[in-house]
């Protein structure tokens, strides 16, 4: 996969490749040193090395742009550099023109699928929604007197809110309390698994026979 996509990257420079080249290198050795940190460590320097030396021709690509309109050879060098790479192209365009246009019209034909379903779903769903719009025109008041009714709703919201959040508290207190009720001391434990069991009006604990 990793090849078809740089055969199939349309930038003609080659820097591109080499730092696509770098990459890999470089996440091939992230996985080597899991299991032999020299090995990958070796390998993701190098994928770093070949990744830093296409962005040094990146630079000097650059840099040779910058100097042509005053230099005659660099303009020269790169006059004929454009000619060559018309060239290339051209010939390249005649051999892969037959496989080309057989991916052009397959790819038109899927896209005319695709197309063609989208305009059946939209063709179902469309009176639906429009049903729905028709409904809110009728429903909502005009646009002149919406905020009076937005802020009514607003307030109400609020005090809703307010008020949920205290019926929250009041049964959260009302659960606790129960719980802490429910609670026995250790001394309180200790004596009912040993069978004894409390006498309020005593104030004391006997055996539970």
């Amino acid at each position: 996969m990793g090849q078809a996509m740089r055969a199939s990257d349309p930038s003609s420079d080659p820097s591109d490749v080499i730092s696509g080249f770098g990459k890999n290198v470089t996440a091939v050795g992230d996985k080597l040193s899991a299991y032999l940190p020299v090995i990958g460590g070796i390998t993701k320097v190098t994928g770093e090395l070949v990744g830093a030396f296409a962005e040094l021709m990146k630079n000097i690509d650059a840099t040779a742009k910058r100097y042509q309109p005053y230099s005659p050879d660099i303009s020269q060098a790169q006059a004929l550099s454009d000619i060559r790479q018309t060239m290339g192209d051209f010939r390249r365009a005649q051999t892969i023109a037959p496989d080309m246009a057989k991916y052009i019209q397959a790819r038109s034909d899927l896209e005319q699928k695709f197309e063609e379903r989208k305009i059946k779903v939209l063709t179902q769903i469309l009176p639906t929604v429009t049903r729905c719009l028709e409904t809110l025109d009728k429903v909502l008041p005009s646009m002149e007197n919406i905020d009076a009714p937005l802020q009514i709703a607003g307030e109400l919201l609020k005090s809703i809110l307010t008020v949920a959040e205290q019926l929250k508290k009041l049964v959260g207190d009302g659960k606790e309390e129960e719980r802490r009720d429910k609670l026995k001391t250790p001394t309180e434990q200790i004596l009912n698994n040993m069978k004894f069991k409390q006498i309020e009006s005593e104030g004391g604990w006997v055996p539970n026979l």
